[in-house]
């Protein structure tokens, strides 16, 4: 995960994996990474079937980001989320708020 982690309880109720190839749940992940489009490269996942339940999450958290002087800090990623997935956010902590970038 390079500089991410999962958090533990009592934020979230399970972990991110890293997986290749396609996953073990049948019609739920992708057959490929999107980088090499292969089963060779890796991607991080969450296992939504069971013991997953409605209204567990999941949070993949990133160490402090520092803003570059030319013009701040960039971040990018694919998604594929087939299954019953619910949402898939993305937020900013800062020092004083939490703000939402990005919600699905």
């Amino acid at each position: 995960f390079c500089t991410w982690h999962n958090v533990r309880p009592p934020r979230d109720d399970f972990d991110w994996l890293i997986g290749h190839g396609q996953t073990d749940s049948a019609f739920t992940g992708p057959s490929v990474d999107h980088t090499y489009n292969d089963i060779f490269g890796y991607y991080a996942f969450i296992e939504a079937s069971y013991p997953a339940k409605k209204g567990d999450r999941a949070i993949l958290e990133s160490t402090i980001l520092q803003a570059t002087s030319s013009g701040g800090s960039c971040f990018s990623f694919w998604y594929h989320m087939y299954g019953q997935i619910g949402a898939l956010n993305v937020y900013i902590q800062g020092a004083k708020a939490t703000t939402p970038l990005w919600i699905w």
